[in-house]
């Protein structure tokens, strides 16, 4: 069969960088990122995060092509920041986002059930675990 290996999605190949960085010359503030080995689920959570931050002016992924493993990410920013900046925050700040839902789960799963009505915790995550331990 001619379809390349399954490893090829995911492991970066030596010598090749993880991101890389590519200033756009027709637009001030305006930048690409290539990550290598992800698809739409990186993709659509780091332009969702972008689209956080209000000196985001336009975040936007694409996929080159089915067979080529990696995602192109459109960053364009206010004056008030570079695409740079606006990246690296993104990441950071998912970075905390999934710490906290990791101690989340990890809290919940030492616990009884679905007994999480008098602790603390933001709904949705509640409503999440709810389900996930229904499901044990």
């Amino acid at each position: 069969m001619n379809a390349p290996d399954r490893y090829e999605r995911f492991v970066v190949p030596e010598g090749t960088k993880k991101v890389s960085y590519e200033r756009d010359t027709k637009i001030v503030n305006a930048a690409s990122f290539t990550v290598e080995r992800e698809d739409h689920t990186v993709g659509n959570i780091l332009r969702m995060q972008l689209h956080r931050d209000p000196n985001v002016l336009f975040a936007g992924y694409k996929l080159p092509h089915p067979l080529q493993y990696k995602i192109i990410v459109r960053i364009h920013t206010t004056s008030q920041s570079s695409p740079t900046q606006a990246y690296t925050q993104a990441i950071n700040d998912l970075d905390k986002e999934l710490e906290y839902l990791k101690q989340a789960f990890e809290w919940f799963s030492m616990q009884e059930g679905c007994a999480v009505q008098g602790k603390e915790m933001i709904s949705g995550v509640k409503l999440i675990f709810c389900i996930v331990a229904s499901c044990r």
